[in-house]
């Protein structure tokens, strides 16, 4: 047995997957400002009741579970069963009828490498024919703005067209990026879908994050997953947090900043703003953050 089997077994519905299905891959744990990647994988996982395991990722020996603890199911004094936390590939079928690959379940806390030698050679042996990969980080944007992107990827015309933000800079890695780095240098075809979250409810679960989420994943799969119920929330969180704001004119100043900031940073101009100090400063985005914060804080903290 190769190392790469001893983590990755395959499934009944592996031999009744076509050829060219898009991949679509959404971890839940790490990067996902927003809880976007749970959000967007709950929506797909109950979108399709009867999709169907094409492999499984053996998690005894990728997580650990002092961080994501089986669950234990308990019932007239005995243990009835304990549930381990999963990680599959599955053959979904969008609103459509069409099919695709969707890989779930908690980012690997281990052996990292080994498993995206198992990824890339089951996108080989399945003729996947795109991998296209969502997660979230916070940044110093508004909640009343639209959620932008940041992508990555070979294929040049979704990343032209998708992305708002494209540094050059270094970060903590996902484990999709040691993926994303092996399945490029073999040309295949794969996007990273970063959605921007507000950096003040990046602990919260912001539902316009997966409603971006989907729509790009659409764009760039060609796979429809409805939103719908996504965005009544969404209207339901953002009149939240406008109510905790609205009692704090501070608070609507610090947001209003973070508005004059991203508008200037999309239309690529140099303005001024009324909320420099004394200096003629403007606040860095932690500092922004932290404020905003503390202003939340204290209206749930009054509402208690």
């Amino acid at each position: 047995m190769s190392e790469t089997e001893r983590i990755f077994r395959v499934a009944a519905a592996w031999h009744d997957v076509p050829a060219g299905l898009p991949l679509i891959v959404a971890l839940r744990g790490g990067h996902d400002a927003g809880a976007v990647a749970a959000q967007v994988s709950d929506e797909i996982v109950g979108l399709d009741e009867d999709a169907r395991i094409v492999a499984e990722f053996d998690v005894d020996e990728l997580y650990d579970y002092r961080a994501r603890r089986p669950i234990v199911s308990v019932s007239n004094g005995r243990v009835k069963s304990v549930t381990e936390p999963r990680l599959d590939l599955r053959l979904v079928t969008d609103e459509l009828g069409q099919e695709f690959l969707f890989l779930s379940g908690f980012e690997p806390d281990y052996r990292w490498r080994l498993f995206s030698e198992a990824l890339v050679s089951a996108v080989d042996a399945l003729e996947v024919s795109s991998t296209t990969w969502v997660h979230a980080v916070p940044m110093p944007v508004p909640h009343t703005r639209p959620i932008r992107i940041a992508a990555t990827g070979n294929r040049e015309e979704l990343v032209d067209s998708l992305s708002v933000w494209n540094p050059t800079t270094e970060a903590p890695a996902h484990v999709m990026q040691y993926f994303q780095v092996r399945a490029e240098e073999l040309g295949h075809p794969v996007l990273s879908l970063a959605m921007l979250i507000p950096h003040y409810v990046a602990d919260s679960s912001v539902p316009a994050g997966a409603v971006a989420a989907l729509s790009a994943l659409g764009s760039a799969t060609g796979r429809m997953i409805a939103t719908e119920a996504l965005r009544e929330r969404d209207r339901t969180f953002r009149a939240g947090v406008d109510a905790e704001l609205e009692s704090n004119p501070d608070g609507q100043k610090l947001i209003h900043a973070l508005e004059t900031q991203h508008d200037a940073y999309l239309q690529n101009l140099a303005v001024s703003n009324d909320f420099e100090d004394a200096a003629g400063e403007l606040p860095s985005a932690d500092q922004l953050a932290a404020e905003i914060e503390r202003y939340l804080a204290l209206g749930r903290d009054d509402d208690a």
